[in-house]
């Protein structure tokens, strides 16, 4: 009586099969696809020539998609809650930042990698000196269900090889946008500034990492080098001048109070003698301010610092005019002279 009815529920099957579709054009599918797109119109650092997405299901284990595509991911998926992390790259091509505990969701942080210097010390064993993060664009979403009924497969008439439209279903789209802040020093009223060779400098206690998903800093600081300044001089008085440097970080770390002390820039000038070098310690933790002329989803901070410091008049090496170049590598045998500011 059993296989009798069973015969029976296939016989139905069969009928209802083949007089909803034309037995020529029948494709049954399997489970249906889901699709995350990812809108990188907030993105504009740099052209996107890949990604990595990490799917997170409450149910079962994490993985991750790598690929050139970077206008969505296809997914197979299963029934169950979902979220979802996207970054411009994948992790193998950054040189210059670590990522950790990327498993977990709400731990996910991406830091810069450490970095050394042939001529900057550390003040203490926990201090690290950070590369320059590379940009970084990165979305996360909220928490999204799967039901069996997404999911559920059926058979639809269709001519060709290519599959309709509706195999794939649209779950969400992800926006990145770029969590890397450009940082402007500028170091202004430096006199006799035509006795500056070349200069260098270190900035402490900016943010090294950032939390991907929870979108802050964290507390974790690590120090900058600026080696690259350029010179300009006031227009109204030449023997007057400024230098200035940029460099990314991830800006101000968690709990950054805005103290002088919270962080400290540390220059040293290298005057045109060659052997001369003025180091001068400077509180700037109260001098950080968002750039003025910036578009609406640029992070760039500015610090301003007033030396107002006469630089001494020293003979040119090898009886030079001297002046600012920045292509000196070698500073020679340094007198080093630390100026109390």
């Amino acid at each position: 009586m059993m296989k009798t009815k069973g015969f029976v529920y296939v016989l139905i099957l069969l009928v209802g099969l083949f007089t909803s579709c034309e037995h020529k054009d029948l494709y049954l599918l399997g489970d249906r696809e889901m699709r995350v797109n990812v809108d990188w119109s907030l993105f504009d650092k740099e052209p996107v020539t890949g990604m990595t997405m990490y799917i997170y299901p409450d149910s079962s284990d994490v993985f991750k998609v790598e690929t050139q595509n970077i206008d969505c991911a296809v997914l197979d998926l299963i029934a169950d809650n979902y979220r979802f992390m996207v970054y411009n790259q994948s992790v193998s091509e950054f040189q210059t930042l670590e990522f950790v505990d990327m498993e977990d969701f709400e731990r996910a942080y991406v830091r810069g990698a450490t970095a050394t210097s042939k001529w900057y010390s550390v003040k203490s064993e926990d201090e690290v000196i950070s590369q320059y993060p590379q940009w970084f664009g990165t979305y996360c979403s909220d928490t999204i269900g799967v039901t069996p009924d997404m999911l559920e497969g059926y058979c639809i008439p269709f001519q060709g090889e290519n599959k309709p439209e509706d195999y794939q279903m649209l779950l969400t789209t992800l926006a990145p946008e770029n969590v890397v802040y450009t940082i402007t020093v500028n170091v202004h009223n430096i006199r006799q500034i035509y006795n500056l060779s070349d200069v260098r400098g270190a900035i402490s206690k900016m943010a090294r990492g950032y939390y991907i998903n929870k979108g802050v800093r964290g507390e974790e600081y690590a120090t900058f080098l600026l080696e690259d300044w350029s010179v300009s001089h006031n227009p109204d008085d030449q023997s007057i001048g400024t230098v200035t440097a940029s460099f990314t970080s991830f800006g101000l770390p968690s709990g950054h109070n805005c103290d002088p002390s919270d962080n400290i820039l540390t220059l040293e000038i290298l005057l045109v003698d060659l052997k001369t070098v003025i180091e001068i310690p400077v509180e700037v933790g109260d001098l950080f301010r968002v750039s003025e002329d910036v578009q609406d989803n640029e992070l760039s901070l500015v610090v301003d610092v007033d030396l107002n410091y006469t630089l001494p008049d020293v003979p040119p090496a090898d009886g030079g005019e001297g002046g600012f170049d920045a292509t000196v590598d070698d500073w020679g045998e340094e007198v080093i002279h630390d100026i109390e500011f």
